[in-house]
């Protein structure tokens, strides 16, 4: 994972669950946000044949604008 971005009930849960997230990895991080509806993130990360992957989890899409 090259980045995650976190929305949270302070900058400081933020910050600090976006550091965990990077050492976590994607599945683990996705599956302790989903658990916590207070939280919500955005993922990039890099794959060798698709290139960069973005993906977030079900409530981030609201915060998301075209």
């Amino acid at each position: 994972m090259l980045s995650a971005t976190v929305i949270a009930n302070s900058a400081a849960e933020a910050d600090a669950l976006a550091t965990a997230i990077l050492v976590m990895g994607r599945e683990k991080s996705l599956e302790l946000i989903e658990k916590n509806p207070s939280i919500e993130a955005y993922f990039i990360s890099w794959d060798k044949d698709k290139g960069f992957v973005t993906e977030w989890t079900s409530g981030f899409e609201a915060y998301l604008t075209e």
